[in-house]
């Protein structure tokens, strides 16, 4: 498919209100956040030490205490008969019901492999407009709106270009933080519900498009780990936090994958090594300082996170932050860059189901960052991700 079936106009965009922030970062990109992925900093300047991931002392919520006993009140309630016990939330079979049971592997059809994962970008507040290199197969985007005419529009719009397109329907942290206005950055269960429950309302109008693969999933949360963003790592969402998120989204919307854009590495921090239950997809977006024992190792970077999302029952999405995920730290990932650790990351492994770029537009110019690139880099990666094997979402 041309890059030119892939230009989704600028008033349909502009209608559907795209969520994510123009200063939204991802693990480890534009401000100087604390982000941590196998206890190493994400973020330069970054200031999470050891034991302060999941604080028996943080306050959820107006006063709602997650402690060493994970008690959460009335209005946090994970679910009715399910049980929180220091960490591990069970819930009896929950996981079987229709259009909630986790995804069979990776797809092979009469003995043949099924291939090809979606290739695409986080989008920022434009669509693909002038700038965008010719001639690449564009196949994926993340976007969303809290708007659910605006999301189902944009939806739309994705299926007539055949895009796979990962939704933020709850937008961004100020959305759900008790009062982020006033400085109070706690995150809050009741905002985060209150911002799903619209499109809850309209869920069967999202089904044919989870159904046909248009909707591949909900990003129930990004930048978990960033202090510029929860004021302190005090504020950090925890493992039950994450866990709550996913399982609302999932009781009222079954067939919807949900995702948290961190690394599977990270996310296994949160939760101390329990399995994920709600929650079904981790996000590994490489930059140059990863690992931190062997940066510019692409390679391993996949490898610890592939195997911490099969030990946490996780799905993968991959991808690079072509932004500030460079060499030297903090810079624009070179041409060279941008072709050798996407070949490691789509080469290296058939369990991720995904591959996305951070991000298309610069927040202080009109100037798409794929303008740095020529249409052979990224047509060279955008075969590979055609020819990679089609792999779930979800653990397998």
């Amino acid at each position: 498919m041309r890059i030119a079936l892939l230009s989704l106009s600028a008033a349909v965009l502009g209608a559907c209100g795209v969520a994510g922030n123009p200063g939204d970062v991802p693990d480890g990109a534009s401000d100087a956040d604390a982000s941590v992925d196998a206890g190493v900093a994400e973020d330069a300047g970054a200031d999470l030490d050891a034991g302060s991931i999941v604080d028996g002392g943080n306050t959820i919520d107006g006063g709602n205490t997650i402690d060493a006993g994970n008690t959460i009140d009335a209005g946090n309630t994970i679910d009715a008969g399910d049980a929180i016990d220091g960490g591990n939330i069970r819930d009896a079979g929950a996981m079987n019901d229709a259009g909630t049971n986790r995804d069979a592997g990776p797809s092979r059809d009469g003995g043949t492999v099924s291939s090809g994962i979606p290739f695409g970008m986080w989008m920022g507040q434009s669509d693909f407009q002038s700038g965008n290199p010719a001639g690449v197969n564009w196949t994926g985007v993340d976007v969303g709106s809290s708007d659910p005419a605006a999301e189902l529009q944009l939806l739309r719009e994705a299926r007539a270009r055949g895009l796979k397109v990962w939704s933020r329907l709850v937008g961004g942290q100020e959305n759900y933080q008790v009062d982020p206005v006033n400085g109070d950055y706690r995150f809050s269960l009741a905002k985060w519900k209150a911002q799903l429950d619209p499109h809850i309302a309209r869920y069967s109008e999202y089904v044919d498009y989870i159904n046909d693969g248009t909707l591949q999933g909900h990003v129930v949360m990004d930048d978990i780990n960033s202090t510029g963003k929860w004021g302190s790592s005090a504020n950090f969402p925890t493992f039950a936090d994450l866990e709550a998120i996913s399982q609302y989204s999932k009781m009222h919307m079954p067939a919807l994958k949900t995702a948290v854009r961190a690394a599977p590495t990270t996310l296994e921090q949160w939760s101390s090594g329990q399995p994920y239950v709600y929650l079904d997809t981790g996000w590994g977006q490489y930059s140059w300082r990863f690992p931190s024992n062997d940066m510019g190792n692409a390679a391993a970077y996949l490898s610890q996170n592939v195997d911490a999302a099969r030990r946490i029952h996780l799905g993968l999405v991959i991808g690079l932050n072509i932004v500030n995920g460079g060499n030297p730290n903090g810079t624009p990932m070179t041409s060279a860059q941008l072709r050798d650790y996407g070949a490691a990351l789509l080469d290296g492994s058939d369990y991720p189901c995904g591959f996305y770029i951070w991000e298309y537009e610069s927040s202080s110019t009109a100037q798409g960052y794929y303008s740095n690139y020529s249409t052979t880099e990224l047509a060279t990666l955008a075969t590979k991700a055609r020819n990679h094997l089609r792999s779930s979402c979800a653990f397998h």
